[in-house]
């Protein structure tokens, strides 16, 4: 006979009162949180019964969320852009400024055909032995002359443009203690095709007059021409995918500091480009960028969005370029430089605030930065300095009263300045 355990009626039986607690029947009903359907399904008397509702308890998972996105800042950031972008009107203090709209074709046209002048580069190395260090040896390329002193292992000139490079060699030096310098050997033609590998031989034989000062053997160079990268040292910055990363400050801030970003592009030194993204932080941004030389064909900024287009207003012969956006719209800008011995040391201040910041912002440059800025390592006149604040009066839709002026602290300032209490007068 077989066990009772071991009967399926039996084993059915237990498991139905064991789970009868899990459908909370009590004295034959549903427990309390249950509702016990009142007609037949499909009746159209009645309404059909609910489902049971449970408790709402959210997840682990939905509480990390909750907690995570208000304290997230770049997601607050962004939703607060979001929001402000294309909403409400613009504030009374904006008019669409020369400085917030495209560049000039004019001016795009110059600085296209700046651009067009990058070419191919190329340096030239010239290595040697040793020799007494009272001994020059003299090179002379496409109409510059250089000197090295000796003794050297390397030296490096250029860059050149590539193309057949004629170049002559020479030792020129002393040969005594009360004589002159002089040439001391022959002069020596190459021609250098580059970039290459390969290096080519050159002797300089001693003139008869000095062989018994160098010797009868001739002096052995190497010449070789190598490629050069104008942006080869620029670093990440070279990049626009890698730009230096600005924000700009709040108007506030920049009072009370006053400070100024700076940078510099140099041709000869591998670093002829600046990539700078200037990140707004309010709904208007402002940009002034300011250098000892003229820049209209070196710097350019463009909104970063959709159809980037560049914008901005350039002095005519001063360094500066003026920039303005809103709808909190950031900037992607590029500094460079594009033929050999170009370099340019640039400044710039960028401020963000809810309203267009022109004003204050431009009498504290006036105050401070103005007043040192140089043109071509010379400080600016008078004439060039009034010229600088009607252009930035332009460039931002602003005039300036005898009141605005009183803000600034700087005494001599006020004074190269006083000409703006009575405009009618014309020039000092």
């Amino acid at each position: 006979m077989p066990s009772p355990l071991k009967s399926p009626w039996l084993a059915l039986l237990i498991v139905c009162l064991a789970g009868a607690p899990v459908f909370n029947f009590v004295d034959g009903e549903l427990a309390d949180g249950f509702e016990e359907p009142l007609v037949q399904f499909g009746s159209s008397e009645e309404p059909p019964p609910t489902r049971p509702q449970l408790e709402a308890r959210p997840s682990k998972i939905r509480k990390l969320v909750r907690k995570a996105i208000p304290r997230d800042k770049d997601w607050s950031k962004g939703m607060e852009i979001f929001a402000a972008r294309d909403h409400g009107p613009e504030s009374a203090l904006w008019s669409n400024p020369p400085a917030a709209r495209p560049l000039a074709p004019a001016i795009l046209d110059q600085q296209r055909r700046a651009a067009a002048r990058e070419k191919p580069w190329l340096n030239v190395r010239v290595a040697g032995e040793y020799m007494p260090n009272e001994y020059v040896l003299m090179v002379k390329l496409r109409g510059k002359s250089e000197e090295a002193d000796l003794p050297f292992e390397e030296i490096t000139l250029g860059p050149f443009a590539i193309g057949p490079l004629h170049m002559r060699l020479w030792l020129k030096g002393s040969t005594g203690w009360f004589s002159g310098t002089e040439r001391l050997t022959k002069v020596a033609a190459v021609e250098v095709e580059g970039p290459t590998e390969a290096w080519h031989d050159v002797s300089l034989p001693p003139r008869p007059s000095h062989e018994t000062t160098l010797g009868l053997a001739p002096i052995r160079f190497r010449v070789r021409a190598e490629a050069f990268l104008p942006n080869g040292e620029s670093g990440d910055d070279g990049s626009p995918e890698s730009p230096t990363q600005i924000e700009a400050v709040d108007l506030q801030r920049f009072l009370a500091f006053n400070s100024a970003h700076q940078g510099s592009v140099k041709f000869n030194s591998g670093d002829a480009v600046d990539f700078i993204r200037i990140i707004a932080s309010a709904r208007y941004t402002t940009v002034l960028f300011f250098a000892d030389r003229r820049v209209t064909e070196h710097i350019q900024c463009h909104g970063i969005g959709d159809a980037p287009i560049p914008v901005g207003e350039f002095h005519h012969t001063l360094g500066l370029y003026a920039v303005a956006t809103t709808q909190w719209t950031s900037l992607l800008c590029r500094v460079s430089v594009y033929e050999p011995e170009a370099e340019i040391n640039y400044e710039f201040i960028a401020v963000s605030h809810s309203e267009p910041p022109f004003k204050p912002l431009l009498l504290a440059f006036m105050g401070r930065h103005l007043a040192i800025l140089k043109h071509r390592s010379t400080p600016l006149s008078n004439r060039q300095v009034r010229g600088a604040v009607r252009w930035l009066e332009r460039s931002y839709g602003v005039a300036f009263t005898a009141e605005d002026l009183e803000q600034i602290t700087d005494a001599r300032v006020r004074k190269r300045l006083r000409w703006l209490q009575d405009k009618d007068r014309g020039t000092q």
